[in-house]
């Protein structure tokens, strides 16, 4: 998947440039100012760190100093740091005012001066997922169904295809003494759930092999379906009430 705007080389040891987008954040990453918002991660290709103050960010092309980031931050030589869309708080330098449609869009990053240096159009991305360079600096771009905020994109989950929402044949509702329902489990699929509210991941949860759930107290779970190569499916919630 190519999405990349300017042409840009991989090996520019010149610019800065935008590594990866999560533009659907719902339960994965907390900002620093406590909540779950938009992020891009900006990459430094040159040798020495870059201050950010005063660079533009900017959905479009033709009007580039729409969100100023208007403190000090330091993006590391061949280093990363995160960028946290959608409202800006003055204590948090991190915070951008700008919003990105996650149905799909263009992103665009300017020098003080409004020089453009990068720039890149995203197709919609599901939630809790990313947009994001297969390599740092790479020409190369596609989801991952494993996202890595300011970190390397090395090791990442490339995906094509996304899974569809668990099936559970109960409808959430308030039962008498005992409840028994099932979950369908798709051909190379895992199954995996929780009952504190938090949302199932590869590494978060419960893994059920059958489907098989009885419910004998108020209980609250969170379903995902994960397969090698695909995107994590929706999460399905379903609230049993004794």
């Amino acid at each position: 998947m190519m999405s990349v705007v300017l042409p840009l080389r991989a090996e520019d040891e010149g610019t800065l440039c935008i590594n990866e987008i999560q533009v659907a954040n719902l339960d994965q990453f907390v900002d620093p100012s406590r909540n779950y918002g938009a992020w891009i991660e900006i990459y430094n290709r040159t040798p020495e760190s870059v201050n950010l103050r005063n660079y533009w960010l900017s959905d479009n092309p033709t009007r580039l100093r729409k969100a100023r980031i208007t403190e000090d931050i330091t993006v590391p030589a061949r280093g990363f740091v995160n960028l946290w869309l959608g409202h800006r708080d003055k204590y948090y330098p991190t915070q951008v005012t700008l919003k990105l449609d996650p149905e799909g869009g263009e992103l665009y990053l300017a020098t003080p001066s409004c020089q453009l240096i990068d720039g890149i159009s995203y197709p919609p991305v599901p939630p809790r997922a990313s947009y994001a360079r297969t390599s740092d600096g790479g020409l190369e771009w596609s989801l991952s169904s494993t996202p890595t905020p300011a970190t390397t994109n090395v090791g990442m989950t490339w995906c094509t295809e996304r899974l569809d929402a668990p099936v559970v044949t109960k409808e959430s509702q308030i039962f008498i003494d005992r409840l028994a329902f099932n979950v369908m489990i798709p051909d190379r699929c895992i199954l995996r759930y929780t009952t504190d509210g938090s949302t199932p991941t590869l590494k978060n949860g419960t893994m059920n092999f059958t489907g098989y759930f009885v419910v004998t107290e108020t209980s609250v779970f969170r379903f995902a379906l994960f397969r090698q190569g695909c995107l994590s499916s929706p999460v399905v919630t379903r609230t049993f009430i004794l």
